[in-house]
Parts: C-alpha cells; structure tokens; sequence
C-alpha cells in the first residue's frame, strides 16, 4: 500500500523524492543549544556522508507518521544537488522579506520553501558549486556533507521544479563578494507593499497618530486579502512596526529597518548543523557473527577492530589484491573512548580467541627499535609459520593497554636512525625489518608482519601525538580509529561460550584457507571510484583513507568466504572510509601531518610517473614553496620515506660533481 503524503510535503518536487538521499529528524540538546540531529529510518543516527544512512521519500515519511519522536524529514545532498540556505531574513509576521534575500530567490529561481522557523528560506536545485566557499554572513550553500530540513511549504511565486542553475555569478555575488550588504534594495512582495503603505499613512497623520488611526485609514486604501484572515496579528504587527520604522527608530538613524521578532526558539538557530559522528558500520560475515555473540555489553565497534586487527595480521602475506600485490591487511588500531568504555575489555575478550606464539606472538611494550627486531628475529626463529609463497612469516601483534606508553617510546632520536617510531613507520608499508650493530652485525627479517591495537581517552590520544611528534612523522595517519558513546554496564550479560567456540573455529578455518588473490568486480570498482572523487580531496585528515578501505576489504572478503569484493561489500568498505574521515575530523590535532602526508603523496607519484630522480629534480617537479607548510614538511616526507625504506638511493649521475639519484624500492614506474 502506497505512502499517504499529507499536504505540505506533497508539494515537495518529485525529482527530490525519487532519490533515496532522505532521513528523519529530531531536535535535540547538543553542547547546550537545540541542534536537528539526522537520524536513519531505522532510529539510528544518520550521517550526511555515509549513503548507508539515508533511504527512500516513502519509507521516511512512513516512520514519520507512525513515530511522534521525529520533528521532520530531512534531504542530504550529493552533486548534482545544491541546497541554499538564506537565514534570519523573513519577518515570520508580518511577512516581510530582507530586500537581499529577495535578488538571491529571484537569481537562482528554483524551488524554494520557508524553512520550519519561518524567518529563513532553503532554495533546492542543481549545479556545481564553485570550490571558494560554502558561507558568509546569512547565506549558506553546500552540495555534499550537509542536509536540510524539508517542509514543502513552498513559496509561492517561486517555480516547483528542482531547475539546473549556473551557480558562478551567485556564488561571486553572495559567498565571495565583500561587501556583506545583506540590508538594501527593495522588496516587491505583497506584504512588502503593504508595509510601504502603512508607513505612508503614518506619515501623512502625523506623530501623534494611533495604531487604530492607521488601521482605518489602511484597509480603505489596501487590497483585501485572504492572509488577513488567516493571520488575526498580521495587520496589526504591520501597523506596530511601521509607526515604529516612521517615528522611533528615525530618531537615531534614517537607515534601521524593521526590528526582527523572535517568535520561535529556532530563530536564532542556524538550519544547517554539524552532524554527529556517524555509527561504526554493520559488519557482515563471521567477524559480525562473532562480535554479536561475545559479550554483548562490549561495545559492538571495540570488537569488531579488535577482530579485524587480528584476523588482518593472520592474513597478511596469506592473501594480495588484484593489483595492489604489495597491500597487506595488516592494522594499527586505536580505540578512543573515556575510562570504562570497554577496550580493554573488547581487547582481552578477543585475544582469548586466538591461539598464542600459534596465530601470533602478542606482547604488551617493546622499549626500542633495536628490540623490535630482535623480537621479530625469536618469532623467526621460534614460532615462525610457513606463508602462501613457503617462507616463514613473523607475526607480532603489539598489544598496550594505552597507546600512549608506546608513542612516548618512539620518540625521534637523534642518536640513532632505527627508533622504534622509524621501525613502525616502515613495518606498516612492507615487511622488512632489521639492523646493524659492532656487536652482532646485521640482522635482516624479510618476512615480518605487525600489528598494533591499544586505546586512548580522547584527550590524550591528541596529546600523544603533539608529544612524540607522531603527527608530523606520519605515523598518525596509519592508525585506524575507533570509538564509543556508550559505557559498560555494572553488570554484564550473559552470553553462550559454545557458540563462540563455534562461530570461532569457523573464522580460523577462513583464515588458514583464504583465497591468494582477491578480485575486486567491475561493479564494486566504479562504486570505489565514485566515491574517492566525490570525497574532498584538501582535508589532511583522507590521508591514506584509500589504503585502510582496501585492507578493511580484503578481511571482509575472507570472513565471508568470498574471493571478490562485490557491490555489497565495497558499500561497507565505503561506509567504514567515512567513519575513518569523520573520526580523523574529530580527533586528529590540527598539526603539520596533513603537508608532510600531501607532500609524501606528491612525491610517490613523482617516482612512479618519471622513475629515478636526483633531489634536485625532485624539488623542481614538487615545487615545494608553492604548497602549504613550505620546505619543513618537504624535508620531513622525504625523511619519512627513506626510513620506511619506500624510496632507496638507486645510483649516481654526472661527472665531477655526482649527483646522487633515488627512487621507489620497487622499481615501479607508470609505462
């Protein structure tokens, strides 16, 4: 049976409702002000950059009507629609129109409505935005990331079609302009009109006049209108403000308009808020099933990285992507959340699932770098397994309690080039680990997988980095976040033992089997496209994000015993990219990480499209002063990839004076 759509949402277009971009909303109590949080159609929160989130007109408006806990529905926009928003510049009783607002409606003429306070308007249609700006003073204008809440209370006058605008001229005249004049010209509406006309009555009776002598005089002269009856005040706040506008104000400036009248708690709102954090992906497969299973009071995201960080390091040298043969699934995992939140306790539940010096080696603290080898050098030796390729892999997973306990020991160093932060900068990119030392030469471990998981409250998490210097060395943006609202009960509930056992030996079996090459669909492949070029690509917080999609991936195909990522998955992989951005926002200091990580990016490329190159060339093809943050984090990123062992010194060229050349330790090059 077909939704009933009460009156005014039917008047919404039906270009807006055919596409599946709707949420629900509620106004709640963020930070001490209202905010309209977006929530899904199943009641949880939305996001207005996980599509997972959002769903059809139809079903929106169905819990709409069947649930009284939601104030409204809401549409999140995505290129090609534009949603603009003019703000504080409607009289909700008299009716009358700031004369800026009016141009800005009769420029882009396209479906507008009044937004649910009255004093503003949202102007829905198509087009591209211009990259120089989304807000200035009362005019907001977004294409993505953002939501507005949906009246149909449609303006009349304004066309009823969603209309394909050149946005150039607006946006030069509103957003980038600086005059900030949002108080001038004229407005030509009705009530406007009217209000021209009651001052003129003021004015011809004289100072002394009466808000009745007005009024008489008014409706001789005036059009009768329906409005008059519909709104019992809206004549008589008419005639108030107009004496008030001939007389009281005057007497201090000629320029005042009309006073504003705050009727609702929403007048001062903006109609746009910042989204709250969105939820941790539905995780299919056996790693769902067993999070669901294994204490159900621990919160569900803790456990699930907990498993994927685990289950990551098992596969790593196990399984490659199609392509991408030197991606591993390997995690540096950190789970943010205050005291009592559940990570320790998602943490140890998990590690009892595994098999120790068996599955891995799992150690609490590593002090150095030089330990950090001579660790992976007794897993070798000791407990090392045989890999895909026949080689013995060395697994460690470093465990801490607090993260911060490690970081404090990856402190750069000046003494030696093998700290421990360099060593885990390396180990996430490849597999090679070693020294050399008087006492016992070089140790080489071509074969050494590591993963990290531990937890931080979110203050600290950001003091850990401005400490060690973790940020600007890169490190920070390897590390895949997690975190809760939520707190463990005092008591917990009970769970079955045996169906973790079962469920358990299940995900061992996928683990110890996986396929050797994971295919990704044409289909999924577009998907991924999609999305990577609809993501802003000048935050510093999507550094990497790609990469950590595409290993979170490879773990999801496995656990459901699949060797392609199809549509379905890649939508899941997606899901968790904008949790990981979101989180980034949220909790990574605003530092000199995002030019070092831009700069590291700009010069990979380099070496892939041109191959070797002396530092010179290098500078020359970077160009370095052009880019924010300048030569610092220029010099840092090539630090950063010689450590890593990314890029190797490859040669010398020139006569005299020799020139030394570099490039990528592969030896790849774009043919």
């Amino acid at each position: 049976m077909a939704t009933a759509v009460p009156l005014p949402l039917a008047k919404v277009p039906s270009e807006l409702r055919e596409v599946p971009q709707w949420v629900l909303w509620k106004l709640e109590e963020v930070d001490g002000r209202k905010t309209k949080v977006p929530y899904t159609i199943g009641g949880s929160k939305a996001s207005t950059t996980n599509p997972t989130t959002w769903g059809a007109f139809n079903n929106a408006l169905e819990v709409l009507n069947g649930f009284d806990e939601y104030a409204g529905i809401g549409f999140v926009f995505v290129p090609p629609f534009v949603g603009v928003d003019l703000d504080k510049c409607r009289d909700p009783e008299t009716g009358i129109v700031k004369p800026w607002a009016i141009d800005a409606i009769t420029m882009l003429d396209s479906y507008t409505e009044y937004s649910p306070s009255k004093t503003g308007f949202h102007i829905l249609l198509k087009g591209d935005l211009p990259a120089a700006g989304n807000r200035k003073g009362p005019v907001e204008i977004y294409t993505k990331a953002r939501y507005f809440t949906v009246t149909g209370d449609h303006v009349p006058g304004t066309p009823t079609t969603v209309n394909s605008r050149d946005l150039k001229d607006f946006h030069k005249k509103f957003i980038r302009s600086s005059s900030g004049n949002y108080s001038t010209p004229k407005d030509s509406s009705l009530s406007a009109v009217e209000f021209k006309l009651a001052c003129e009555i003021a004015r011809e009776l004289g100072p002394n006049c009466t808000p009745e002598d007005v009024k008489l005089e008014f409706f001789k002269r005036a059009d009768y209108r329906d409005k008059w009856a519909g709104h019992a005040t809206y004549i008589d706040r008419t005639i108030k403000v107009a004496i008030e506008k001939v007389y009281v104000a005057a007497t201090t400036s000629p320029k005042v308009s009309a006073p504003a009248v705050s009727t609702t708690e929403e007048e001062d709102e903006p109609e746009i808020v910042e989204e709250p954090l969105p939820e941790f992906p539905v995780v299919p497969g056996t790693i769902g099933e067993l999070s669901d299973a294994l204490c159900p009071d621990v919160p569900r995201e803790f456990k699930i990285m907990a498993l994927v960080t685990r289950a990551g390091l098992m596969l790593s040298g196990r399984v490659k992507l199609e392509g991408e043969t030197h991606l591993q699934p390997r995690f540096y995992t950190c789970m943010i959340a205050p005291p009592h939140a559940g990570k320790t306790a998602a943490n140890n539940e998990v590690e009892r699932l595994f098999l120790p010096k068996h599955d891995y080696l799992s150690v609490t603290s590593i002090d150095s770098g030089p330990a950090l080898v001579d660790t992976f050098q007794e897993i070798s030796e000791k407990y090392a397994l045989y890999d895909a390729r026949g080689e013995r892999a060395a697994r460690l997973l470093l465990n801490p309690d607090e993260l911060r306990d490690l970081f404090e020991k990856a402190k750069a160093s000046k003494e030696s080039r093998n700290s421990i932060g360099s060593e885990l900068l390396k180990l996430f990119e490849a597999n090679n680990t070693g020294n050399r030392s008087r006492q016992n030469g070089v140790k080489e471990i071509s074969n050494a997988h590591l993963a990290i998981i531990g937890g931080a409250p979110p203050q600290v998490y950001e003091e850990m980095w401005n400490s060690t210097g973790g940020a600007a060395s890169g490190l920070q943006s390897r590390f895949t976040l997690v975190t809760t609202d939520k707190k463990m009960p005092e008591v917990q509930a009970k769970w079955s033992a045996e169906e973790v056992a079962e469920i358990s030996g299940k995900l061992r079996k996928q683990m110890e089997n996986p396929p050797q090459e994971i295919r990704t669909s044409p289909e999924a492949l577009t998907l991924f496209r999609e999305w990577w070029r609809s993501t802003p690509r000048d935050r510093q917080s999507e550094a990497r994000i790609a990469d950590l999609v595409k290993r979170f991936l490879m773990v999801l195909v496995v656990t459901n015993g699949m060797d392609t990522i199809e549509p379905w998955i890649m939508k899941v992989g997606i899901a968790f990219g904008n949790y990981q951005i979101a989180l980034r926002e949220k909790f990574n200091p605003d530092d000199a990480s995002g030019w070092v990580q831009g700069f590291e990016q700009r010069m990979l490329k380099a070496y892939r499209k041109h191959g070797e190159l002396t530092e010179r060339q290098l500078r020359r093809l970077i160009s370095p002063e052009k880019h924010k943050g300048g030569f610092g984090p220029y010099l840092q990123a090539t630090k950063n990839l010689g450590l890593a062992g990314v890029v190797v010194k490859t040669g010398e060229v020139g006569g005299k004076r020799k020139a030394a050349k570099f490039g990528l330790s592969d030896g790849r090059k774009e043919q």
